[in-house]
């Protein structure tokens, strides 16, 4: 057992500092006001805590930024195919004003006659 303890010395010092922590803040809530060591309890607890949120919330932004970037690629596809799309339609229409021009200038030509 002795060499349990030595080996995990920090590790246990650090749990208990942690339990305490807990323990005090436990205490304050249920008076309902924070009054001893609030200021250090807070910044170790709140240290504590993002030492072990982080990984987490790495996880989570890298599994947000994926589902953006698939969804981007999508969307960036469907506005090509717009773009195609409305590419050839201006094309048609172009042409379409181009004739509209030549046949209005034959029915003045025929008019004049």
């Amino acid at each position: 057992m002795n060499g349990f303890i030595a080996k995990n010395k920090k590790s246990i010092i650090l749990l208990l500092l942690f339990v305490a922590l807990f323990w005090l803040v436990t205490v304050q809530v249920k008076k309902g006001r924070f009054t001893i060591l609030e200021k250090p309890v807070l910044a170790v607890s709140g240290f504590l805590e993002r030492i072990i949120v982080w990984p987490f919330n790495t996880v989570v932004s890298i599994g947000r930024e994926y589902i953006f970037l698939v969804n981007t690629e999508q969307e960036n596809q469907k506005l090509k195919d717009e773009i195609s799309r409305l590419r050839i339609e201006n094309g048609v229409t172009s042409e379409l004003l181009l004739e509209n021009n030549r046949l209005r200038e034959l029915l003045n030509f025929k008019k004049l006659q």
